[in-house]
Formats: structure tokens, C-alpha cells, sequence
């Protein structure tokens, strides 16, 4: 027995605790019951104080439950010796693990299911956790709506006692966290600084999203200028679940083969050593994505066109037409030519794709097949990168979510505008490359002697630059967070700093030096000043341009290279209105693309509003289909569909934000834990993208695609950490298995030893590094010209002895004869993606291409060779001859504004010859302004 000086000296504080929720529950439950005596009567109905029969049930349940609790509190303050052993009886049964265990679960699974039941009755409906679909889904809102009819009734009784419960089970989820001696002290996981950073964090980002997505403020509708983009692919909920279960089994998998397999388990360890077993399951992972991937049709998207006579296959549309061509005037010995552009564009990923080209042959579809093959490498670099960054059970549920989502980007790419490892656009090579850096700067936080690594950083940051200019940011936010770790010793960061830009100028050099040879301008990309494209971006520069820099395609002679004259800006004039009105769109732009990051995350719960309609009828296909089907997903929110999204967040997505942002700051305060500042350096460089873009007036979707993967880590993080705490409090004894400390060293903190002399390995890097710059003019030097001018005058002969020329065009000769005067163009070169479209029909696009929409039939493709352009063979019927993509091909024709428009088409490969319905205009081509 506890006398009472020992009680009150040693016992008030938990004493207190428990008094206080006790009278809390009290008070709860005595507030419930005088609020249904509140409620209206109806004598005249209810014969028992007019009082209906569900509320006096309810009466009698919160009257039983106000008892439950006054009477323990009495007795607290009657006989506390009796009610504090009581209490320590309680808490010796809690010290036993498998009661710890059952008393927690129950606590949770019961606070779970009464708030998600009084949410869903607060809010009428049981899509309470997912908006319902789109009108063209009436049927099954119906199915949940009867659902709902017949449950509300039966809720509407249970509320106050759900209510009453879900605050109890609140209290004693406290009371286990908080007062209990187990041995898993789980209150230590909590009170400790970092469950405070936690919390700190989590309000802080709710506080922000609040005012951003709940208080009324709305994003400008942007969608009608050029860098407005809705959300790119989403992760569903049930992927997440999936990701976590497969997680979860590869861990307790393991846990159990090396419990019966002990001897087994410690050969293979010292087979595979650490780094070892992070490749193999890397490779694993990059096998998977590769499989994955390449289960999914190539569907028809903005970048991706339609089927069409005469080869019935998918080509490169839109943007994707300026990387193609750029591989494919580099095969035939032309150099870097992109599209009908008078500047090369993404020359390394040109370069890429045409290695890609030998491969696998001119098909498209199975170019992309094999492009996908190899950028699976990027589930497997994104293992790598977590794991290494906090511990392996964060780096395979990251790399689980990037598979699948990549998957949902394929599926449905042709709903959502973005780039895929299906479609030949730079935004995926670019990322990947951005994770590698990613893997360097890890290298660097924990090497003594930086100087080597930070010369690779440089070096990989520009080669990302020749594939997109934006991934210069990964330098500055580099740097900064660099200098951030080095200001006691200032003088390495200038060292270390320096090395990482003369690794930018190695890689870039040789290329810079080729645009000055063959132009007289030094560019990466673009020639000339930016202020045009800067005014046409913000609106913020009116400026007049000299017609002399107009961006249309020159005419030069047939076998000539385009000439490059920069942008020469006239005049330019600010005013006042314009910069309020680009600092009002740089801060939508930039809401954009934060709103966007998270809303790519999980945002619904389908699986109660499925359930309920699976309960009206019982179809296990509209179950499979509401509950867990990408079409379903998009079909429930206006995030994905174009110029629907005005910035509001759904109510029903509330719950499902909230849990990611709890997710996103666990993630942010244990990586900060893990790797100091450097745990920063993600949302350093992803916020730096979003303020660069943003500038620009561009956001969302696929222009923040290179970067959208550093939230994952964070995400992937917060869950590794959930996992990690479910797994040590039910003592499933696998975390050892993805324990942080067994797979990543600490980073480093010893002093740092930069070399300042020139070591073998810096000389070697440095070597390589302009080396692999080099590789990119010399592409374009080694591969012998395909079409040269005797080519061109064998074709002219072959088709001037053509049946269908002399039959039919028989005054070609003498037109030919007066080319000069004439302005005939004779053009040689391999003939791209060719399609015949009826008039008003045509591929989607915002920039003029052959294929877009106009008002006459036609047959057209692309040419690359000596000149690259696009030519349009005006024709009332679809030509019944053979015209296979990437065959030689001779053209005679006029120059239309931005086309070619052809008189005559002389296919080589197939020695056929295409006549126009408007081939009398060589009698006189038009002059072109």
C-alpha cells in the first residue's frame, strides 16, 4: 500500500494527468447529454417527454459513459492511494510488449474509424474522402449516393456516441504515448526535439497551405499563354499502399531467411558487400522499370501523333519533332539541325538519340521501347540516391513510387500533357542526369578531399544544360548550400567552387567553340540577346524587333547549311503597369508550382465511396475500377484537365494534403537529422527551379518534370519513418535491415583537405570530362554526308526518266532548266514521318507544322539533309504508293511561307514518284518576303 506523503510526493504529476483526462471525458460526455436534451421535443409524437427513441438510446449511452468516467475520478480524489494502484496495475500490464501492442493498435484502429465516420457524416456524403467523378460517372454516384441514403439514418444515431469515443480514444492514445514505463518508451520518440521540429514544421506548412489553398485565393487562369501547365502524373493511393507493402514483405522476407537461414545469409553478406547489394538491388529495380514501362501502349498524346496513312504508324509531334530531327540530320551526315530552327537544339540528347537510332532502325515505336529500356536506370540511380541520403527502406519506397508513376505518365499520356521515357522529349534525360549530380554532391558531403568530385558535378550539371539550358540551377543551388557548409573554412568553398565551374567549362567548351566556328556567336543554345523571348514570356519588355532578326527558316542554296543571324533588339520600353503585372504573374506562377508538387501526391481515399457503391451492387469490375484505375483518379479532380484548375483545393482532398504534408515534414526534419545542411540542398534546388521558371513566367507539369523528384525523397523518407516505427513497436525486429547507420556513413566532418596541386585523379578527370564534351562536335565531324551534289544530280536524272514524269509532267525539264529565274527549290535529303491528312483534319500543336491543321489535303513529311524543312504536297486523294518513313527522297517545289510546298516528290527507295494537284505554280514560285 502507497501511503499518502509517498503518493503525494512522487505521484502527483501522472496522478494529474490522469484526473485531468478523466474530467475531461466527464465533462465531454455530461456536455452530450445536455445537448440532446436541448434538441427540439414533439409531445404529440413521442410519447416519452417528446423525446424520439433514438435520442433517449443515445441518452442512456452517454448517461453510461458519464458514469464510466465520474466514477474513477471520484474515487481519485476519495481514496488515491486505491485509484493510483489501480493505475500502476495498469501500467505493469502495459510493460508486457504483446499488451503494449493490442492496447495502442485497438486505440488507433478505433480513433481511425470514428473520425473517418464522423467525417464522413459531417460532410454528408461518403465521397467525404474523394470528389465524386465526372457527370459521365451518373451511375455510379447513384450506387453511392443509395449507399448513403440507407447509412445516414444509422449515423445519424451513432454520432454523439462516436463522437464521445473518438475523443476517448484520442485521450488514451495520449495516455499509452505519454505516461506509460514500457519498454519501448515510446514517449521518447515524441517529447524529444525532433517531434517538436516535427510539429513546428507540419503547422508551419499547414499554416502556409491554408492561406493558399483554403482561404479563397484563387491561381490567375494562365492557360491561354504559352507556359501554363496543369498537374503532371499523379501517384495514386493505392500504388502508395502497394509501394509500402512491397517494401514491408521485402524487409520481413528478409528478416525471416536470415532467422532459418543464418549460415546461407552470412556467405552471401560477405559475398555481396555493402555497395555490392546496393547495385544488385538497384539492377533489379532497373530490370523492373524497364519491364514496366514497356507494358504500356505508346499512345497517341501532344507529343505523339495519330496513326495515319500511308504506314498507319506513330511518329514525334510538336516538340518532339525538333529533338528527332536533330538525331536524324546527324545520321545523314548534316550536323546539328533541329527541325526547321535556325539554332541546334539539345545536342547532346540529339546525339543520344541517334546512337539510339542504330540500335533500333527507323521504327519510332521501337526506338521508344528501347529508350525506355534504358532510362529504367532512373528507379535504380533514385534507389541509389535515398538510400545513400537517409537508408535503404526510404530508397526502395522512392524508387517504387517514381516506377509507378512513371507508369500513370505512360498511361496517361495522351489526358495529361507531359513527357514520358515513351516519348522522344528532354525533360526525363535531364533528370536523370540531375540525380547523378544529385549522387556526387552525397559523395561530396562525405569526402575529405572534395576537389575531384566537385570537378564531376560541374561536368554532369553541363552536359545537363545540352539537354535542357535550366539545369544550370543545379550549380547555384549547389553552391550556395556549399558555401553554407564551408563558411568556417571559406577559402576551400572558393577552391572547391572554382573546380566545380572549370568542370562546366571542360564539358561546354567544345561545343561553344563549334557554335562560334560555324556562326561567329558564342551560345549554349540560342543565339543572340534573350529580350524577345523574355518579353514574350513576361510581358514585361515591349520591344521592337528589327525585321532583319526575324526567326523565319532563310533560303539559301539547296546544298548550304542555314546561316545564323542573332536577335537584335530595337527599342525596348518598361512600364509601370507591365511590372505590377509581372510581379502579380510571377507570384501565380510560383503558387503553381508548389500547389502542384503536393497535389501530385495521393489525394483521395476511393476505397470507402467504392465499398459503399460494391455494397448496392456487387460488381467486381466497378469495384476494381472506382477503387484503384488511373482513368477513375483523373476523372475525380480538375487538377489534370487543361484550363479547368483555378488554384481550389477540393474539401474532400483535405484529409489525404494533410497527411502528405505530414509526410513531407517528417521527411524534412529527419533528413536535416541525417545529413545536416546538406539535407536542405533538395528543397534548396527545387526551390531555386521554381523561382528561376517563375520569372519566366512557366510552371507546372513538364516544366518542373527535371526536378518534381526531389518531394519524393522527402515523402519517401517520411514513410520509411512511419514504417520504421510500426516495425520496432510490434518488435517485427527488421529494421536492422534498413537501419540508417548500417548503409550510410555519417557525412563527413573531419577537416577538409582540398589538394591545391594538380593530383593524377583531378588530371585524369579533367581529361575525360573535355573528352566527353568533345564527343559532341565530333559527331557531326565524323559522319560522312549522305546527300551531296552529285546524289542530287543522280535523283534528277533517275526522275526525269521516270514514266510518270514523262506521262504526265513532261515541261519538268524545261522548268528545271530555268530554276534560277524561276525560284524552283530542288531538295534532297530522307523524308520523315509521312502522313496524308484531309482537309480541316491534322495533329494537335500551338507552333505551324506540316502536320497541324489547315484547310486543304495534303501529303506531307519532313525533310532532313543539306536543309532541313517541312514539305507539304497539296493533294485532292491519299496517294496509293509505297512511302516508307526515313526513305530518300528528291523534291521540286516553291517556298511557301514556313514550308515547302512541293510540286513533285521523287521517293528514291522505292522509285515513286508523287505529283501535286498545284504543280503548274513552278511556272512562277512566289517570292517569299
Amino acid at each position: 500500500m502507497i501511503s499518502h506523503s509517498e503518493h503525494t510526493s512522487t505521484k502527483p504529476p501522472q496522478l494529474v494527468v490522469y484526473r485531468t483526462a478523466l474530467l475531461v471525458l466527464s465533462l465531454f460526455s455530461a456536455g452530450t447529454i445536455l445537448w440532446l436534451l436541448a434538441l427540439p421535443r414533439d409531445p404529440s409524437v413521442y410519447p416519452l417527454l417528446g423525446i424520439p427513441n433514438r435520442r433517449i438510446l443515445m441518452l442512456g449511452v452517454s448517461l453510461l459513459l458519464t458514469g464510466l468516467w465520474s466514477i474513477p475520478l471520484a474515487l481519485s480524489y476519495r481514496k488515491p492511494a486505491r485509484f493510483w494502484e489501480s493505475i500502476q496495475s495498469y501500467r505493469t500490464w502495459l510493460t508486457e510488449r504483446s499488451n503494449l501492442q493490442l492496447a495502442f493498435s485497438s486505440v488507433m484502429i478505433v480513433l481511425w474509424f470514428s473520425g473517418m465516420w464522423l467525417y464522413v457524416f459531417h460532410q454528408n456524403s461518403f465521397f467525404a474522402l474523394a470528389p465524386p467523378p465526372k457527370p459521365d460517372f451518373n451511375r455510379y454516384i447513384r450506387l453511392v449516393n443509395e449507399a448513403w441514403t440507407q447509412i445516414k439514418p444509422v449515423l445519424a444515431i451513432l454520432q454523439p456516441f462516436l463522437l464521445q469515443v473518438f475523443v476517448a480514444s484520442a485521450i488514451f492514445a495520449f495516455l499509452i504515448l505519454f505516461t506509460h514505463p514500457g519498454p519501448a518508451r515510446l514517449h521518447q520518440l515524441i517529447v524529444k526535439k525532433r517531434g517538436y521540429a516535427i510539429a513546428g514544421t507540419f503547422l508551419l506548412i499547414v499554416l502556409v497551405w491554408s492561406m493558399l489553398g483554403w482561404t479563397g485565393i484563387r491561381l490567375e487562369s494562365n492557360t491561354s499563354t504559352f507556359g501554363w501547365y496543369t498537374l503532371g502524373a499523379p501517384i495514386l493511393e493505392t500504388q502508395v499502399f502497394l509501394g509500402l507493402i512491397a517494401v514491408i514483405s521485402v524487409f520481413v522476407g528478409a528478416y525471416f531467411i536470415h532467422a532459418w537461414f543464418p549460415r546461407l545469409i552470412e556467405k552471401l553478406s560477405s559475398i555481396l558487400a555493402e555497395d555490392r547489394a546496393n547495385l544488385f538491388i538497384a539492377l533489379i529495380l532497373w530490370v523492373l522499370a524497364a519491364y514496366y514501362w514497356n507494358t504500356f501502349p505508346l499512345l497517341p498524346n501532344w507529343f505523339v501523333s495519330q496513326p495515319s496513312y500511308p504506314n498507319y504508324a506513330i511518329y514525334p509531334n510538336s516538340d518532339s519533332i525538333v529533338y528527332d530531327t536533330t538525331a536524324q540530320s546527324l545520321l545523314v551526315g548534316a550536323g546539328y539541325q533541329s527541325g526547321d530552327l535556325f539554332f541546334p537544339k539539345r545536342p547532346l540528347y540529339g546525339l543520344f538519340l541517334a546512337g539510339l537510332y542504330q540500335i533500333s532502325g527507323p521504327d519510332f515505336d521501337r526506338l521508344t521501347q528501347v529508350q525506355a529500356a534504358i532510362f529504367g536506370v532512373f528507379p535504380a540511380l533514385f534507389y541509389i540516391v535515398v538510400s545513400r541520403f537517409y537508408n535503404r527502406a526510404a530508397g526502395l519506397i522512392a524508387a517504387a513510387l517514381i516506377l509507378f508513376r512513371e507508369g500513370n505518365a505512360i498511361a496517361l499520356a495522351n489526358r495529361i500533357t507531359i513527357s514520358t521515357s515513351r516519348s522522344v522529349m528532354s525533360e526525363m534525360p535531364t533528370a536523370i542526369l540531375l540525380l547523378l549530380a544529385s549522387l556526387l554532391v552525397i559523395k561530396f558531403g562525405q569526402a575529405r578531399n572534395r576537389s575531384t568530385v566537385a570537378l564531376w558535378i560541374g561536368g554532369i550539371i553541363a552536359a545537363s544544360m545540352l539537354v535542357r539550358i535550366e539545369a544550370a540551377i543545379f550549380l547555384i543551388a549547389f553552391l550556395l548550400v556549399s558555401l553554407i557548409v564551408q563558411w568556417p573554412k571559406v577559402r576551400s568553398w572558393f577552391f572547391t567552387s572554382g573546380m566545380a565551374i572549370l568542370g562546366v567549362l571542360l564539358f561546354l567548351t567544345p561545343w561553344l567553340w563549334r557554335n562560334w566556328e560555324k556562326t561567329g556567336d558564342v551560345f549554349i543554345e540560342q543565339p543572340g540577346e534573350r529580350l524577345q523571348f523574355i518579353a514574350d514570356k513576361t510581358g514585361l519588355v515591349e520591344a521592337e524587333i528589327d525585321a532583319s532578326s526575324s526567326d523565319y527558316l532563310p533560303t539559301p542554296a539547296p546544298t548550304s547549311v542555314p546561316t545564323v543571324e542573332a536577335d537584335k533588339p530595337k527599342t525596348a520600353e518598361i512600364s509601370e503597369p507591365a511590372v505590377s503585372r509581372y510581379f502579380d504573374r510571377f507570384g501565380q506562377n510560383l503558387i503553381n508550382n508548389y500547389l502542384q508538387a503536393i497535389l501530385t501526391f495521393p489525394d483521395a481515399l476511393r476505397l470507402v465511396d467504392s465499398l459503399a457503391a460494391f455494397s448496392i451492387r456487387q460488381d467486381w469490375g466497378t469495384l476494381g475500377q472506382a477503387c484503384c484505375a488511373r482513368i477513375d483518379y483523373y476523372n475525380r479532380f480538375p487538377f489534370w484537365v487543361w484550363g479547368l484548375w483555378d488554384g481550389a483545393i477540393p474539401k474532400q482532398a483535405a484529409l489525404p494534403i494533410l497527411f502528405t504534408l505530414l509526410l513531407l515534414s517528417v521527411g524534412l526534419q529527419k533528413l536535416y537529422e541525417r545529413a545536416g545542411v546538406w539535407g536542405f540542398f533538395p528543397l534548396v534546388l527545387i526551390s531555386s527551379h521554381y523561382i528561376t521558371i517563375s520569372l519566366l513566367h512557366i510552371s507546372g507539369g513538364r516544366f518542373v518534370q527535371i526536378l518534381d523528384w526531389v518531394w519524393i525523397i522527402y515523402y519517401s523518407i517520411g514513410l520509411a519513418t512511419v514504417v520504421h516505427f510500426v516495425t520496432e513497436f510490434f518488435g517485427w525486429g527488421v529494421s536492422r535491415f534498413f537501419d540508417q547507420s548500417a548503409w550510410m556513413g555519417r557525412v563527413n566532418k573531419d577537416p577538409i583537405t582540398n589538394a591545391r596541386s594538380m593530383s593524377l585523379s583531378m588530371i585524369v578527370s579533367m581529361m575525360v570530362i573535355l573528352l566527353l564534351g568533345s564527343s559532341i562536335p565530333l559527331a557531326e565531324i565524323l559522319i560522312p554526308p549522305r546527300y551531296t551534289p552529285e546524289t542530287q544530280k543522280a535523283g534528277l536524272q533517275e526522275l526525269l526518266s521516270a514514266s510518270e514524269i514523262q506521262a504526265n509532267f513532261p515541261e519538268l525539264q524545261s522548268a528545271l532548266q530555268e530554276q534560277a529565274s524561276r525560284g524552283i527549290l530542288v531538295l534532297q535529303g530522307r523524308a520523315l514521318y509521312p502522313r496524308f491528312h484531309l482537309e480541316f483534319t491534322g495533329e494537335p500543336g500551338t507552333n505551324p507544322t506540316p502536320f497541324t491543321v489547315k484547310d486543304f489535303a495534303r501529303f506531307s513529311f519532313f525533310v532532313v539533309g543539306p536543309r532541313n524543312t517541312a514539305v507539304l504536297l497539296p493533294i485532292d486523294y491519299a496517294p496509293l504508293t509505297d512511302f516508307p518513313h526515313a526513305s530518300d527522297v528528291l523534291v521540286i517545289g516553291c517556298q511557301d511561307d514556313i514550308f515547302v510546298r512541293a510540286s513533285v516528290v521523287y521517293n528514291r527507295s522505292t522509285g515513286s514518284v508523287l505529283l501535286s494537284s498545284e504543280r503548274d505554280q513552278l511556272t512562277a514560285c512566289p517570292s517569299v518576303p
